[in-house]
């Protein structure tokens, strides 16, 4: 309750003093909240999870958790080091969209967690 409190009295401060719409202001407070946990290791850019036994699309969903902005499918595959882009499109990123996990855009080639997703990573994969 107090995340969310906090979160929107600063996109109303954002609003007022900037003269912006509510979902502006609530996007510049998202941007500004980064979910970090030590799951995630990042090192000269590239990321990985340090967990080596998780699952490709387990993985996609943590990355897209800690990001909370859209991310290209090329990171994600290298991140993941999935072989073969085709494929991981096929079997992880499109599987991930169809239960409604993320949110991939074929036009942008980048994916963004749903609000759905969030909740399996925080009530599944990093409770574990």
């Amino acid at each position: 309750m107090v995340l969310t409190s906090a979160s929107w009295l600063m996109a109303e401060l954002i609003r007022i003093f900037h003269g912006v719409s509510l979902n502006e202001a609530q996007a510049a407070v998202d941007g500004l909240v980064e979910r970090k946990h030590p799951l995630v290791w990042e090192i000269d850019g590239t990321k990985r999870v340090l967990d080596p036994g998780m699952q490709k699309s387990d993985q996609v969903l943590v990355f897209l958790y800690s990001e909370k902005k859209w991310i290209a499918e090329t990171d994600l595959r290298k991140w993941t080091e999935y072989q073969n882009l085709t494929m991981f499109r096929k079997n992880v990123l499109s599987k991930l969209h169809a239960i409604r996990m993320i949110e991939y855009s074929v036009e942008k080639r980048a994916a963004q967690i749903s609000p759905l997703g969030v909740k399996e990573v925080e009530n599944r994969i990093l409770s574990k």
